[in-house]
């Protein structure tokens, strides 16, 4: 099992990140075909997806567990950084109507969900060695982002995807000025 972080090859001004000793690969536009060329199962972490050590043990003792199986481990999506957002979300969703698509932002507690962001996530390797085929399923775009993975997965592969709530991740995606402004500081004294 290998344990990388993805960093892209031009880091988005203004924008909290991750400096550790993990592997790096770095992507362009989000494109995770690289994957394709590992031999192994691996875990992801994105580059703006902070994990503490206790964390990542709990993770990777889930995915022994269970290692044919994609996992996720859930994280706070925050209003003030993705646009159409009114409240932050948990990261992860689930498919309430194909046709036409609609979806649903997963609960806390949730077990399962039926598609994923890639923030932390294991992928086991016979579901890397079958990546090139969502390519020919999905074709609205020429990399392989996280929703095409996730939406390939959901209709090839066919499994509820598990999500573990005893490990949390930190998205770092929040611009800091949402909740730090100079009067704050003035009312701590």
């Amino acid at each position: 099992m290998k344990i990388i972080r993805v960093v892209p090859k031009v880091i988005p001004p203004n924008r909290n990140y991750v400096v550790d000793s993990l592997d790096k690969v770095e992507i362009f536009n989000y494109d995770m075909h690289f994957l394709t060329e590992i031999n192994d199962d691996v875990i992801l972490l994105e580059w703006d997806i902070a994990v503490a050590h206790h964390d990542l043990y709990n993770f990777v003792a889930h995915c022994r567990d269970m290692p044919n199986r994609l996992q996720v481990a859930p994280y706070i999506l925050y209003n003030s950084s993705l646009e159409g957002l009114t409240a932050p979300v948990w990261a992860h969703r689930h498919m309430i109507m194909e046709l036409p698509l609609q979806l649903a932002w997963i609960d806390y507690g949730d077990s399962v969900c039926d598609l994923f962001s890639t923030g932390m996530i294991y992928i086991p390797k016979e579901i890397i060695k079958r990546l090139d085929e969502a390519d020919d399923l999905i074709q609205w775009h020429n990399n392989l982002n996280d929703s095409k993975f996730a939406f390939w997965h959901y209709y090839k592969i066919g499994e509820k995807v598990p999500v573990h709530w005893d490990v949390r991740p930190i998205h770092l995606h929040y611009p800091q000025e949402a909740f730090y402004d100079e009067k704050d500081i003035n009312h701590y004294g």
